[in-house]
This record gives C-alpha cells, sequence and structure tokens, in this order.
C-alpha cells in the first residue's frame, strides 16, 4: 500500500480475489494501519523494516504475484530484488523510487527534492498536493484529512527513507521478471518521470 493508506486499501479488490478461490495478503506496514509505529531495534528507519513485513507476509503463501502502489511499488521493488524465490512477478502502480529521477538526473527530481527540503516540519497537506493535485488536501472529507495528519510522522519517515535507498538502475535492472507499470493518465508529471526512467531499462517494458 501507499503512503498515508494501509493494507485495508487492497480490501475491495482482495475481496474479489477471495470470490475466485485465490489467496491473498495485504500487511500494514509500519505506522500504518493495525501495525504499530516502531519496528524492533534501533537506528535510522529503513526501507528493510518494511520489506522484512512483506517477506513475512508472502513466507505463507509460496511464490506469488506482489502488487505494489506508490511507496508499495518501492517495497515491492526491493522484495524482487532481495527474495525473487518468493516472487512471481511484479505489477507496479506509479512506484515511488524517487532515488531513479535523481540518478537519471531527470529535470523532475529538482521538484521532488524541493518537496522534502523547503520545508523544515514535513507538511503532509503539501505532499498530497503534490502528488494528487493542488489543493487535493482541502477537498478530502475532514475525516480522512484527520486520519492523514495522524499518519504524518509515518509517512515522513517512508518519505525519508525513499530518498535515502542505496539502491540503483542497475540494481532496478536485475529484478527478475514479469514486470507490468501501470500509470495514470492524469498524474502528476514526476510519477509519469518515474515510469519512463524505469522503461528505459527495457526490463520494465510491460506498461499497462
Amino acid at each position: 500500500h501507499g503512503s498515508a493508506l494501509s493494507g485495508a486499501a487492497w480490501s475491495r479488490l482482495g475481496g474479489r480475489l477471495t470470490a475466485r478461490g485465490i489467496t491473498w495478503s495485504a500487511p500494514d506496514f509500519w505506522g500504518c494501519g493495525q501495525r504499530p509505529f516502531d519496528p524492533p531495534g534501533t537506528g535510522p528507519f529503513r526501507l528493510g523494516a518494511d520489506v522484512q513485513l512483506a517477506r513475512q507476509a508472502l513466507s505463507a503463501l509460496g511464490r506469488s504475484l506482489v502488487v505494489g502502489h506508490s511507496y508499495g511499488g518501492a517495497i515491492a521493488m526491493q522484495l524482487a530484488l532481495e527474495t525473487p524465490e518468493i516472487t512471481d512477478g511484479l505489477l507496479l502502480f506509479e512506484p515511488a523510487v524517487v532515488r531513479v529521477l535523481r540518478e537519471a538526473r531527470d529535470p523532475e527530481w529538482a521538484a521532488v527534492s524541493a518537496l522534502m527540503q523547503d520545508d523544515a516540519v514535513f507538511d503532509v497537506a503539501r505532499f498530497v498536493d503534490f502528488w494528487s493535485e493542488p489543493g487535493g488536501f482541502q477537498r478530502l472529507p475532514l475525516g480522512e484529512q484527520a486520519r492523514v495528519l495522524a499518519l504524518a510522522p509515518a509517512v515522513e519517515r517512508e518519505v525519508r527513507a525513499l530518498m535515502d535507498s542505496p539502491l540503483t538502475l542497475a540494481d532496478d535492472a536485475r529484478i527478475p521478471g514479469p514486470v507490468w507499470l501501470v500509470g495514470g493518465e492524469q498524474s502528476p508529471a514526476p510519477a509519469k518521470a518515474l515510469l519512463k526512467q524505469l522503461e528505459l531499462l527495457g526490463r520494465f517494458a510491460d506498461k499497462v
């Protein structure tokens, strides 16, 4: 699942899979849904903490198609690199591997970088507007605004972990297939740029 969401984001799709007799799992990441904020251990938060949660969820299922949205897409990619024996392919909806824009020197990197560095205090409303549309946060129902604001510490931690990921485009090119990329026609320019850079690797040529 993406930032400011939880495994419940997949409940509608999961219900349809269950009706077809398909076993599925959608774990909450640390600080989201029913999962406590702090993972075991000490030190800076890294993507590996949530990759481990995904690995645990899949270990009981055997080889699986892994579906990831935004932050969850980045987790799915790292999972496939580290544990290819339990992944049967990836379906990625705009994976938030923002490091790709930095390494590729994509023009959209400047806007993504500024989003995190302009504010001394992480502004989750600005974050929502950036990845959706201007005024998007204010148009959310008040209850949804409150829920997103409450998740701001987890969202900030996830975003900073994405920015600090040591993985590279060369690592991405080693991800075992098949891999499908999905993007929205009205998605913001950085999201489209991410997909374009991944497509250039050749390993991510299957685009829905």
